[in-house]
């Protein structure tokens, strides 16, 4: 009886390996080739003499499979997210997940604008990126209003991917909130992300490339002074 057993879990671990490499996703192909491994353990031990090499190189299979899978998990969960990340998300980061988002963002400091107030000076050299959560800002250059910028606009990003020094003096038209970066903390989280990391640089030559490609919201914005 006992044999009949045994032998029948090990067919059965047999289909659960056949299993595992039909999957695609690898979370389920660990979780069957955890559970196709257990399943010979009877087979190794219910041996005339139990064969502890296969026994524990089976085990230890198991046992990395396992610790894989946990680590799965934990990076599948859902995230929590408050009110003001998740309306980052839908405004500017929506090609990225809950998880990368959140990351980004708590990257960054929270601030406050006064109108008035001048976040950004014309020739300076940054070592900061912002995220203008609300309000608005004037770009001014060479002491004109060129256009204005709203929330979810980047600011500092052509400083932050060229390094070059800024064109234009960016000062809030209205009281507003926005994100700070660090640039070399935010670089630091990006060089440990290289999926996150591409996808923050295409984000920023997009926004790049929009506002090139769009003069005719600057006759828009001058419209509103």
């Amino acid at each position: 009886m006992i044999s009949t057993v045994v032998a029948g879990l090990f067919f059965l671990a047999n289909v659960c390996f056949c299993l595992a490499y039909l999957v695609r996703d690898i979370f389920w192909l660990r979780a069957l080739t955890i559970v196709a491994a257990l399943m010979t353990f009877p087979y190794f031990i219910f041996q005339s003499e139990v064969l502890w090499l296969a026994l524990f190189w089976q085990a230890m299979f198991a046992l990395i499979n396992l610790m894989n899978l946990a680590h799965l998990y934990l990076a599948r969960r859902p995230v929590p997210m408050t009110d003001q990340q998740q309306h980052l998300k839908n405004l500017v980061f929506r090609n990225f997940t809950a998880r990368e988002t959140k990351a980004l963002i708590d990257c960054g400091s929270w601030h406050e604008g006064r109108q008035g107030d001048v976040l950004i000076r014309q020739g300076q050299q940054l070592d900061s990126l912002y995220l203008l959560y609300s309000g608005d800002v004037q770009i001014i250059c060479d002491g004109e209003i060129v256009s204005y910028r709203g929330p979810g606009s980047f600011l500092g990003e052509l400083h932050y991917v060229t390094g070059a020094a800024t064109a234009a003096d960016v000062r809030f038209s209205t009281e507003a909130r926005y994100i700070q970066w660090e640039v070399a903390r935010l670089k630091a989280l990006l060089l440990k992300k290289p999926a996150l990391n591409a996808g923050f640089e295409s984000l920023l030559a997009l926004t790049m490339a929009n506002k090139l490609a769009a003069p005719a919201n600057v006759t828009a914005a001058l419209g509103r002074a």
